[in-house]
């Protein structure tokens, strides 16, 4: 990689932004936003744990079957299933389930701002509980813009 040539290009030509572009950015948001009210609905008919697992089951299915459908399904390697096990356990089945439970409990806009904080939460207990000071070199984001 020494070549100029192997290098990727540090020149980023954005992307048209046309009609339909922010034509599904307001579907996406309507939906995004709809989800919490929706879910919390549907808490009155089914327990939280169960919505949840109904949830991420339907959506592995379609998932999976969109995957198989364009010939790109494949066993992640080895090495890899403890991550995606943490991650399904933690991410999705914990925060969904406890998400879920909360709803039950209080205001859905109080679920939501507990949900949507977490990465707070996460720096003040690894603070106070493992002792991890929070470092500037941490804090900074990971993607820089490229100057043109």
């Amino acid at each position: 990689m020494n070549s100029k040539s192997d290098r990727p290009s540090r020149t980023h030509q954005p992307a048209a932004v046309g009609v339909a572009t922010f034509v599904w950015l307001g579907v996406m948001v309507l939906l995004w936003g709809a989800s919490w009210p929706v879910t919390k609905l549907a808490l009155a008919t089914v327990s939280p744990l169960w919505l949840a697992a109904i949830r991420f089951g339907s959506a592995a299915i379609c998932l999976f079957g969109f995957v198989w459908w364009k010939g790109q399904l494949c066993r992640p390697p080895v090495g890899d299933w403890s991550i995606v096990a943490s991650m399904g356990m933690l991410q999705m089945m914990a925060f969904t389930g406890l998400g879920m439970i909360a709803m039950t409990r209080t205001d859905t806009s109080h679920a939501v701002l507990l949900a949507y904080t977490t990465p707070l939460w996460g720096v003040l207990v690894s603070w106070l509980a493992l002792r991890q000071t929070p470092k500037a070199r941490r804090i900074k984001p990971v993607c820089r813009s490229v100057s043109r």
